[in-house]
């Protein structure tokens, strides 16, 4: 157990670390508190402790409370729990040079930051293609179409046709896709209505092909070719959803998962009608 003197030189370190991490002076304290330099100079050395109101002034000032500049410890279970969570979100480790208020100012400041981070890279997307440097405001994609099984045993796949589509760069800068690892082909079921009807030409990016849950993927399916949402499963199967509803939800068990190959990540998809 600490005695006084231990104890007023542990509260010391207290608030001198505190100072640091803050930017904070003696000065600072001093005007903060009403105190004298000589008393402030006093607890910073650990000499002595503040008391009643320097203490609530002083933990104001330092971004804490009273009972951790006191003791270094906190309340409740509760504080510990919510002084965990900001440790872990900051990525810190667990010392007690930082007090539950401190970290959640810390982390409101990420918070803050990240979606500054965000809407810079919406604003930088937004520009007019001039601004991105790209050399071509249009890319012609190759367009495939489906080559139909002839029995069982046949494997589906995406057949290069002489057809190419002119379509905007913007399209798969926005979307953060590889616009030369993209190609163009045409859904001939109803199985994604009505966000992508039949006979809608998709594009797909065929470098991305590790399934992230909710996205749209072009994929072989033993020997049927189908765009559908897939979902990543707790036991590494996947899930199979459509948008129609008349359609039911699929599960495929990881011993099944050899019948499928993902062809690509669906980012954008248009009618016929406006080609």
């Amino acid at each position: 157990m600490l005695n006084n003197k231990d104890s007023q030189k542990e509260v010391g370190l207290r608030i001198k670390a505190r100072l640091k991490d803050l930017g904070l002076r003696q000065v600072d304290v001093v005007d903060a508190t009403g105190a004298s330099k000589a008393a402030v100079s006093t607890w910073v050395n650990g000499s002595s402790s503040p008391q009643n109101k320097y203490l609530v002034l002083l933990s104001r000032l330092l971004e804490t409370t009273p009972h951790w500049l006191m003791t270094g410890k906190y309340h409740d279970a509760m504080e510990r729990k919510n002084r965990e969570f900001f440790l872990n979100q900051l990525a810190l480790k667990d010392d007690n040079n930082y007090d539950t208020h401190y970290l959640m100012e810390l982390f409101i400041d990420k918070l803050q930051k990240d979606e500054e981070d965000t809407q810079q890279r919406i604003l930088k997307l937004q520009q007019p293609a001039k601004d991105l440097d790209i050399s071509d405001s249009c890319y012609d994609f190759n367009v495939y179409i489906y080559r139909k099984p002839i029995c069982h045993t046949s494997t589906l796949v995406l057949e290069k046709t002489n057809e190419s589509r002119s379509i905007s760069s913007e399209i798969a800068l926005m979307m953060g896709a590889s616009r030369s690892d993209t190609f163009c082909y045409y859904i001939d079921n109803d199985s994604m209505k009505p966000k992508i009807d039949k006979n809608f030409q998709c594009l797909a990016d065929s470098s991305k092909k590790e399934v992230r849950d909710g996205q749209v993927y072009v994929f072989r399916h033993g020997v049927l070719l189908r765009t559908r949402y897939l979902y990543n499963r707790p036991d590494g199967g996947l899930l199979i959803r459509c948008e129609n509803k008349d359609y039911a939800d699929e599960i495929v068990t990881v011993n099944d998962l050899a019948n499928i190959e993902i062809l690509g990540w669906v980012y954008s998809w248009i009618g016929m009608a406006t080609l």
